[in-house]
């Protein structure tokens, strides 16, 4: 074992011999619950999966930035003011060039990993913890709308979460002293992580930095020299890996308005401030589990934490680690401390979620145990319910044609004389489904609504007859609205003929300007 201060498995299997029938059969029981409880978890990450429609902007952005580079270029920072890890979209792009561009292909790598989540943290809550524990946990992790949400989404935050929960099981495997393999393996996958998961450093960062602690307390010099080390090639990955993608990205002028609200407010200067603090960590609960009792979450995380703290305090250390540090970078303005990006945190707080609720369980009193089974209800309830919901309607409600039929109607209609203008909010769409889709007529891309005006519309060859105005309906019934904005200045330059609605699109035609 590596630190004294690590506790074996509280609870664990007797030896063979003396497992009766019974035993067996509860832990036969046991097994068939969480393989249960994993399938629950894998229905509504697939069925989003089959039959979600159309690319949302961001994953148009990432699909036409893979699909217009090559394995080398994918290295380079992205346009359209998108980041991940270039080991990320290497790994899409790989999937995409052998079965093709279809949505579902880009979403095939996003899936595997959302639902890689679940076994990963079991198997390494079940190890190092309880059965109890983990199977909680679990439930946890299954229910969450957010890891399902994002579990069928051309966006790497499911593999965030996946690779936090391989973190924790080979962090603890060696950590227990599980022989040399594991040590490998960590410091393999750490190499490769920073490259498919940005966040992933921070737990990279707060479980070395715990584990090399550890060590120096321990005067243990070989575990010190080993922790040290590997440090210094995860820290010489993540500085490639930064150098490559993320610097541009952390000076970008729209990625920072667009989190501002994110960033920590250091040093606070009000009691709003102040309230930041409390307020911004406990509605994380909500953001990353959907449960509607943010406190309530809080309460069995913080008690979770006591009970693991009097248990295992290095584990308790590891496990918390990379709060502190997300704080930090957000303080600095280099991470948002919000919603998606948080989602890799997920396996460390529902352990000690979990942990609080078994806390609670493991009481004798018929009543405490029952104030136990509340407290979970009370935390599966809503997501549970929007998890039901959503599959229910991804199978009832057919997706509608969007920018895919927006696309082949331009191709269809537009002739070569006829001028394209797309709006901002569904230029990204628009630029991977043109590519895709071979529309090869030039269009002209608005920076921003008010930039709309005759000197907009490059000159085409011919007499120009038509103007096509391609539309996102995103808050359409808002003043500020891009509908709201740009309709009233087109009708300026030339007369509406007609609108052809898709969904979250409209295509507006115009007759063309006066003496084009």
């Amino acid at each position: 074992m590596l630190f004294a201060s690590v506790s074996p498995n509280p609870h664990p299997d007797p030896p063979p011999e003396y497992q009766g029938r019974g035993r067996r059969g509860l832990v036969g029981l046991y097994y068939a619950l969480a393989a249960l409880t994993m399938a629950a978890g894998f229905v509504p990450r697939v069925a989003g999966y089959l039959t979600r429609a159309d690319f949302w902007a961001d994953e148009a952005a990432i699909a036409y930035n893979i699909c217009t580079r090559s394995f080398g270029q994918l290295s380079r920072p992205m346009i359209l003011d998108q980041v991940a890890g270039c080991g990320f979209l290497a790994a899409v792009k790989l999937v995409t060039e052998a079965l093709g561009h279809d949505e579902r292909v880009f979403r095939l790598a996003p899936l595997l990993a959302g639902c890689a989540v679940l076994p990963l943290f079991f198997v390494a809550a079940c190890r190092f913890a309880s059965r109890a524990l983990a199977l909680i946990g679990l439930m946890l992790l299954a229910a969450s709308p957010s890891l399902v949400h994002y579990s069928s989404e051309l966006k790497p935050y499911g593999t965030d979460a996946a690779m936090t929960a391989a973190m924790m099981l080979l962090f603890f495997t060696v950590v227990r002293g599980r022989g040399r393999l594991p040590l490998i393996l960590l410091g393999v996958l750490g190499i490769a992580a920073p490259w498919f998961s940005l966040p992933v450093v921070f737990v990279l960062c707060g479980f070395g930095l715990t584990c090399l602690i550890a060590a120096l307390k321990e005067r243990d010099r070989r575990w010190t020299t080993i922790w040290i080390w590997l440090g210094l090639l995860w820290c010489v990955s993540f500085l490639i890996e930064y150098a490559l993608t993320l610097r541009s990205s952390t000076q970008s002028r729209y990625l920072l308005t667009y989190w501002s609200d994110a960033f920590a407010p250091f040093p606070p200067k009000s009691p709003a401030d102040l309230r930041w603090f409390i307020g911004k960590p406990a509605y994380m609960f909500v953001e990353l589990f959907g449960t509607g009792y943010r406190y309530l979450a809080v309460a069995l995380f913080a008690l979770g934490a006591w009970v693991t703290w009097r248990k295992d305090k290095l584990r308790l250390c590891m496990l918390i680690s990379p709060l502190p540090l997300v704080l930090i970078c957000s303080a600095l303005h280099k991470y948002p401390f919000s919603g998606r990006l948080l989602l890799f945190l997920t396996p460390l707080l529902a352990f000690l979620m979990a942990a609080g609720v078994e806390a609670i369980w493991i009481r004798r009193q018929w009543w405490i145990k029952l104030a136990g089974a509340a407290c979970l209800v009370g935390l599966l309830a809503e997501p549970m319910a929007e998890d039901i919901q959503s599959t229910r309607a991804a199978f009832h409600n057919a997706p509608q044609p969007g920018m895919v039929a927006a696309v082949a109607f331009l191709k269809d209609h537009a002739q070569p004389a006829d001028a394209i203008i797309v709006s901002r909010e569904a230029n990204w769409t628009y630029m991977f489904y043109a590519y895709r889709g071979n529309l090869a007529h030039p269009a002209v891309f608005l920076p921003e609504a008010i930039h709309l005006a005759p000197t907009s519309i490059p000159p085409q060859p011919g007499n120009q007859h038509r103007l096509w105005i391609v539309l996102s309906t995103f808050r359409a019934d808002s003043p500020d609205s891009e509908i709201q904005l740009i309709l009233p200045r087109a009708r300026e330059i030339g007369r509406e003929i007609q609108r052809y609605p898709f969904a979250g699109i409209f295509i507006v035609e115009f007759s063309a300007p006066p003496g084009r």
